[in-house]
């Protein structure tokens, strides 16, 4: 299945709304939410209004990434639809399978030595919030490097399944 926080950052909430603050046109972003969505049974509504549960911002310069206590999906023009669904899974609480206790030695780091833990940097700043879901799952949408990521076009059964178990879905 997979690996991710403990306590979902959604659970109870089957709408998920979210606003785009900044930016133009994210070509991948709707099917990539639709994708989830589908697999989850859940919806992601877009609104203009004040206060949504996240937002998203178009990046020219820097890079995608999940910011998770600010609620920011940041994304370029240029993601890959792997890309997006990637990222939509730190927003759904998933981390990245390697991060796993019993991979996280030397498997996937930053070029520093420092390995990459749920968008954090260091190899036990997320780790007492963290739990397996089932075993290691190879296939995952979560799984480094990024080029088995770049090109996916959907998340694994486990990926859905493990969203699911995080948010009580």
């Amino acid at each position: 299945m997979g690996y991710g926080v403990i306590v979902g950052p959604w659970t109870g909430r089957t709408v998920l709304t979210w606003k785009q603050v900044e930016g133009g046109l994210i070509p991948k972003l709707s099917e990539a939410l639709n994708i989830w969505q589908t697999g989850l049974g859940i919806q992601f509504q877009e609104v203009k209004a004040d206060s949504p549960h996240f937002t998203v911002k178009l990046v020219e310069r820097g890079k995608t990434s999940w910011s998770r206590p600010l609620n920011l999906l940041s994304l370029q023009k240029t993601d890959t639809l792997g890309t997006c669904l990637h990222e939509i899974g730190h927003l759904l609480g998933i981390s990245h399978e390697q991060d796993r206790a019993e991979l996280r030695q030397g498997f996937y780091t930053d070029g520093l030595g420092r390995n990459l833990l749920f968008g954090l940097e260091g190899a036990n700043l997320r780790a007492p919030q963290l739990q397996n879901y089932d075993p290691h799952d190879p296939v995952s949408i979560m799984q480094y490097p990024e080029n088995h990521y770049l090109a996916a076009v959907k998340p694994s059964m486990g990926d859905f399944a493990t969203a699911k178990a995080i948010n009580g879905w």
